[in-house]
């Protein structure tokens, strides 16, 4: 008897190493097979490309920054032709309509009321056409109020012309070479419509104003 139960717990013994060699081959290829599963596969499928390949024309609204004396709205056009989904190259038309600002209309206050009539000269911008190059390092998804808006980031480089013109006729009209870098975000609220928020920084040479001795001041 003794012998017998020997024998039973052995071929048992037996039995479970099998079943356990036969589940580890199963399991051995299988995860294999899990490693192996995503070899070749690109980073990123079925990706839309909102940019590559097309052509855009796009209103724009502008406005400059920072003068002391007038301020220039800025409307236009632009023209993008995007070389691929990250490049593309183009060319903007704008139009200058000056807006005296505040400062401009205290110095006359003051001066007018010292003095005879007093109209500040000042130069403004009466246009700008240039061509840019344009950027997109990121794009994606981003949600804002809760809307989710594919978009992107660019960068802008422009070189052009700006016209420089004057409320008076102490100041020489001119034309000066205007160039800078430039930021911008762009939302697509569709597959053909887009919104874009730019900012551009400018670099031009003109005179701002001339004081009553028709001194220019740059």
């Amino acid at each position: 008897m003794r012998t017998c139960s020997h024998n039973s717990s052995t071929i048992r013994a037996a039995r479970r190493a099998l079943a356990a060699l036969a589940l580890a081959s199963l399991l051995l290829p299988v995860a294999a097979f899990a490693d192996n599963v995503l070899a070749g596969v690109p980073i990123e499928r079925r990706s839309l490309e909102y940019r590559a390949g097309r052509h855009e024309v796009a209103g724009q609204i502008g406005m400059t920054l920072g003068d002391p004396y007038a301020r220039n709205f800025m409307p236009g056009i632009r023209y993008d032709w995007h070389l691929y989904d990250w490049l593309s190259v183009g060319a903007n038309l704008q139009v200058g309509i000056p807006v005296a600002t505040s400062m401009s209309e205290e110095i006359e206050q003051l001066v007018s009321a010292k003095n005879d009539a007093f109209i500040m000269e000042t130069s403004r911008l009466r246009f700008l056409v240039g061509g840019h190059a344009s950027v997109v390092p990121m794009s994606g998804k981003m949600v804002i109020f809760g809307g989710v808006f594919n978009a992107d980031l660019h960068f802008d480089f422009t070189v052009g012309m700006v016209g420089v013109g004057t409320n008076g006729d102490r100041l020489d009209s001119s034309a000066s070479v205007v160039v800078g870098p430039g930021v911008g975000l762009r939302f697509f609220l569709s597959r053909v419509l887009a919104l874009t928020v730019d900012y551009q920084e400018l670099f031009l040479k003109r005179s701002l104003s001339v004081n009553r001795d028709s001194q220019a001041r740059g």
